[in-house]
């Protein structure tokens, strides 16, 4: 999985301030500034972790699926929990 560059990382942070401060009614208090540095900890987690992510993994899907479709799972399951998706 690659590591996002810093223009990535600003890419995500400007679109979910706003998802923060206005749909999810969460502190107004919250600029740019202060999300790219939750964005980098998120990175750097994920980057430390996905060993034992992918290790844990169940038979067959972990020997059938690739990085992708084991990220976007993940990345399902966290959205769904988070009531991002229906």
């Amino acid at each position: 999985m690659a590591v996002l560059t810093r223009a990535e990382r600003k890419k995500i942070a400007s679109p979910w301030v706003r998802k923060i401060i206005t749909e999810l009614d969460q502190s107004k208090n919250l600029s740019l500034s202060d999300l790219e540095p939750a964005i980098q900890y998120t990175e750097d987690w994920i980057e430390t972790n996905q060993a034992s992510y992918v290790a844990g993994l169940p038979q067959p899907f972990k020997a059938n699926t690739d990085a992708d479709a084991k990220i976007l799972l993940f990345i399902y399951t966290a959205m769904k929990r988070g009531g991002l998706l229906g």
